[in-house]
């Protein structure tokens, strides 16, 4: 099985590295964006600095967060290990822009209605009185 062709925006990139017993090799977990909230998960492995294989690990586009959720499941089974030989520590864990960042909307203006002004000395005297037991 050949490296995959990655296909669109990388939204997350996890580089694992085994080192252990006489293992020296390096698994990379890749998350990307085709469309607005329409996520993959791809893989790679080889030898140190070299990825020669891989593939994908969903088999049709995914949300964002269940892209995240596989790519963690994927990492965290890395690092377990198989039996708990070889596992596999963190080198990296790069997070980019969201796929669909969520637009910040503005409040609605609040409509103030006008009101004319008048002055006091328009009023009758009661007017005035009931305005000055107001303050």
């Amino acid at each position: 099985m050949p490296r995959p062709t990655i296909i669109g925006t990388v939204l997350r990139r996890i580089d694992l590295h085994c080192g252990a017993g006489a293992s020296n090799k390096d698994y990379r977990i890749t998350v990307t964006a085709v469309a607005a909230d329409s996520c993959r998960v791809y893989f790679e492995h080889g030898p140190a600095r070299r990825l020669q294989q891989g593939g994908e690990k969903t088999s049709a586009p995914v949300s964002e967060a269940e892209a995240m959720h596989i790519a963690d499941d994927l990492m965290h089974e890395k690092q377990r290990g198989k039996s708990g030989k070889d596992p596999y520590t963190l080198v990296s864990d790069q997070r980019f822009t969201s796929a669909a960042p969520t637009p910040r909307k503005k409040p609605a203006a609040k409509k103030i209605p006008h009101v004319s002004t008048i002055s006091t000395s328009t009023l009758t005297p009661a007017g005035r009185a009931l305005i000055n037991t107001l303050f």
